[in-house]
């Protein structure tokens, strides 16, 4: 689990409970997503398998309590690139 933070408590607890909120909607998949909180800001970053994927985490964190704002930083790398 990757979790980045910006210091405060408060700011710690609101990027856990982003990355809560994927682990529990059974989203594995999303484990190379690190979420930065900056006060009621999301920031994701890190890589998705696809544009679903990478949806699919800023919809999650937009719906968690207290986050008002998401900036989604994420890369998509296919995995089964085309030959």
């Amino acid at each position: 689990m990757f979790i980045n933070a910006i210091s405060e408590h408060s700011k710690d607890q609101l990027a856990k409970r982003v990355w809560n909120s994927m682990q529990r909607l059974g989203f594995h998949r999303l484990t190379r997503v690190r979420c930065e909180s900056r006060g009621t800001t999301i920031v994701l970053r890190g890589t998705a398998n696809s544009y679903y994927q990478k949806q699919l985490a800023q919809t999650i964190a937009a719906k968690v309590p207290g986050v008002h704002h998401v900036i989604n930083q994420l890369q998509v790398i296919d995995a089964h690139p085309t030959l």
